[in-house]
This record gives structure tokens, sequence and C-alpha cells, in this order.
């Protein structure tokens, strides 16, 4: 009879253990506010940035060209210099972002060998119509 009663009261206890748990577990879930936080980065207020920093002060940008195309498509030319003595092979990619500084396209990495003290010319052109972008450049070794 003891046995029972200990039974039936850890039932109701367990019962109203998990009915507390999932009352509780509803009201944390559903429709929640997301606060809008805007991240300063170098992608979003220079024209061309180096990611790693392990190659900061290697490379050059130099005379950075921009040419509206049709349908508001931008044309990016950009000089990019290897400083260092030795070759560097680097991956570049370009973002490019509207007037609400949001990304309308970007472009595939793509590895480039940058000669010891030589430069390239980079060319690209977006796809969607585009107002401002970043020229990235990062280690290939990833």
């Amino acid at each position: 009879m003891k046995h029972r009663f200990v039974l039936k009261i850890s039932g109701i206890l367990l019962f109203l253990l998990s009915a507390v748990l999932c009352f509780y577990g509803c009201n944390t879930e559903g429709p929640q506010i997301i606060e809008w936080v805007k991240i300063e980065s170098p992608e979003r207020t220079s024209r061309c940035v180096v990611l790693d920093k392990n190659l900061q002060g290697k490379f050059s940008f130099e005379n950075c060209h921009v040419k509206k195309l049709d349908r508001n498509r931008l044309k990016i030319i950009a000089e990019i210099r290897n400083r260092t003595d030795n070759s560097v092979v680097a991956e570049i990619s370009t973002a490019f972002r509207d007037t609400a500084d949001s990304v309308v396209d970007q472009t595939a990495w793509k590895e480039y060998v940058l000669p010891p003290n030589h430069t390239i010319a980079y060319e690209i052109s977006s796809v969607a119509a585009a107002e401002n972008f970043c020229v990235r450049l990062r280690s290939s070794n990833r």
C-alpha cells in the first residue's frame, strides 16, 4: 500500500514537473524582436583591404579606377603590388554593395601568383547593379 502511494505521488510530481518545464519552454520560444547591429569593418569602409594579418604591409593597392556600366553595374580596375622580395600566392575577390550597404554581388575567390616587387592589374565587373565595392586579398593557404 505504501509502495503504491509513493508511486502515485512520484507520477504526479513527474507530471507537474513536465508541465512546468513545457510551460517555461513555451514562454521562451517563439517570435522575438532581433536587435539590428551594424558592424564596422574595413570591408565596409575601404575599397581595398588585405584580410590576413600576415600579409598586411606586404601589398599595396594603387590606381583603383571605377567605371559605371549599363544597368548601374560597376567595372573595377585596381593595381595590386607585391612589395616583398618573394613570389606570393594570394586569393582575390570583390564584394559589391548597394546604396543600403548590402552585398548584392560577390565574386569567387581566385588565386593569383604575384612575382616579387611586381604589380598586377586586377579587373572585375559586377553582375548586379552596385553602388560601392571592396576588393579583398587573403592568403591562399587556407
